[in-house]
């Protein structure tokens, strides 16, 4: 706005400048404005896909790309068609973002932990894995 006023008082002068020396000039081009920023935009939140068996408490978060919804799709799948593993394994939370895993939530023992964290390398399309299940005795 401060500036806007400016401008118009700036052409004001030079206009009136030129009337008084009996020179007819042109007032200066004057560009309107535009905003030289766009506003901020929220990334995007990850997908949140929950367990068919376990809806509210095994999230599945995909970062965006087809490629790592369908790769947490297919670990969720394979953590649930291993009947070897605990019912804790059923609720942890799987995210993936180019083929890397992260593991998050509780289980019972180191032992799955370790059991789940082999389980995910098998899929094909794992990359990595960031382990960052806890034991929890609860």
């Amino acid at each position: 706005m401060k500036r806007s006023l400016l401008m118009v008082a700036s052409l004001a002068f030079v206009v009136g400048c030129s009337e008084q020396t009996g020179q007819k000039q042109e007032p200066p081009a004057v560009a309107e404005e535009t905003p030289q920023t766009e506003p901020m935009r929220q990334p995007a939140a990850p997908a949140v896909e929950p367990s068919p068996t376990q809806p509210a408490t095994s999230p599945t978060v995909a970062t965006g790309s087809e490629a790592d919804q369908e790769l947490t799709k297919a670990i969720r799948q394979s953590i649930e068609a291993d009947k070897s593993l605990p019912p804790a394994a059923q609720s942890i939370t799987i995210a993936a973002a180019e083929g890397v895993v992260t593991l998050s939530g509780k289980v019972p023992t180191t032992e799955a932990k370790q059991a789940i964290e082999d389980r995910v390398k098998a899929v094909p399309g794992v990359k990595s894995v960031d382990n960052q299940l806890e034991v929890s005795v609860t």
